[in-house]
């Protein structure tokens, strides 16, 4: 099943979605103008490699919840407007938070399995510290 999630940005000139496929993650947007022209649709494929995380933020007093993806390659993000760097914050309705959520855990959980499965895993044995 692949989620998918509806988000703009701060700038309110992006209108797209996020989802995960197999082991990418994809971003379809447009960008949209001052006057409301929308340019031809944008699709970054990000292999979930390259992906550092997708985190889920649900703020109160916002009408929206944030997926904040961060990537390891800053060329992913290079045509993304509202883009810092190799970070890119999502502005989700509340009214898919859940689907959201839903989307971020998923993430993470393949994320962490390939760091566990992986040959190059983050915490080699003997690397902990002693006490």
């Amino acid at each position: 099943m692949a989620a998918s999630v509806p988000f703009t940005n701060a700038e309110m000139c992006l209108d797209g979605v996020v989802r995960l496929e197999e082991d990418e993650l994809i971003l379809d947007f447009m960008k949209i103008s001052a006057w409301g022209h929308k340019s031809a649709p944008v699709k970054i494929q990000i292999p979930l490699r390259h992906v550092d995380a997708l985190e889920y933020k649900n703020y109160f007093f916002l009408f929206h919840v944030l997926l904040r993806l961060r990537v390891r390659n800053l060329d992913y993000l290079a045509s993304v407007p509202g883009a810092h760097g190799a970070e890119v914050t999502l502005f989700c309705r509340r009214r898919y938070r859940g689907i959201a959520r839903e989307l971020a855990n998923l993430v993470t959980f393949r994320l962490l399995e390939r760091a566990f499965t992986d040959d190059r895993s983050p915490v080699q044995p003997g690397s902990l510290p002693q006490s």
